[in-house]
């Protein structure tokens, strides 16, 4: 439920302060989404830019909310969506696990509820994979790979997103429904 995520954000987010001012390092977080399935429904969740989408009948539609600056001047009017990957805020987060902030503010998730069908694939990344491959391009390889198991997939987008020599780490989990 949503009240378990909060509780794993919250605890994570702790320990991750707390080791930061063990270690004396700033800036130490993370990102993260997630999904809980139950049934025909699957509750989406994510802190940061790590973002949930879904592929369904060769259509992928962006589930998640970045909490980023440019989303806010997106959201707000003051960019266009295709200008987000050359802004100057690009990478600036307005929240993640472990952020250091002086009302001590923890982060909270983003949360949507959607329904699920068979055949929906389910695409859980890390910045890393989007910073590298747009969404057209995701979509090219999602269709090449209709036939391909979910682990091929993970290793197709990564290669992808690494060929170039990648700026970030690069996480994926792909859910196939069944």
């Amino acid at each position: 439920a949503a009240e378990d995520v909060e509780t794993y954000i919250s605890t994570a987010h702790k320990a991750i302060i707390k080791e930061s001012v063990r270690k004396q390092a700033r800036n130490m977080g993370t990102t993260a989404a997630a999904v809980r399935i139950s049934g025909d429904r699957a509750i989406v969740f994510n802190v940061g830019d790590s973002r949930v989408y879904i592929y369904r009948n060769g259509r992928l539609t962006q589930l998640s909310r970045d909490h980023s600056v440019v989303q806010s001047l997106i959201d707000n009017g003051l960019l266009k969506e295709e200008e987000r990957s050359a802004s100057k805020y690009a990478g600036e987060l307005t929240q993640y696990i472990g952020m250091i902030s002086e009302d001590d503010i923890e982060p909270s998730a983003y949360t949507k509820v959607v329904n699920i069908m068979p055949g929906d694939v389910l695409l859980l990344c890390s910045d890393g994979l989007t910073g590298e491959i747009s969404d057209t391009q995701l979509v090219g390889i999602l269709d090449s790979c209709k036939k391909d198991d979910v682990e091929t997939i993970c290793i197709k987008l990564i290669k992808k997103a690494t060929e170039g020599g990648c700026r970030d780490n690069v996480s994926v989990i792909v859910c196939r429904m069944e």
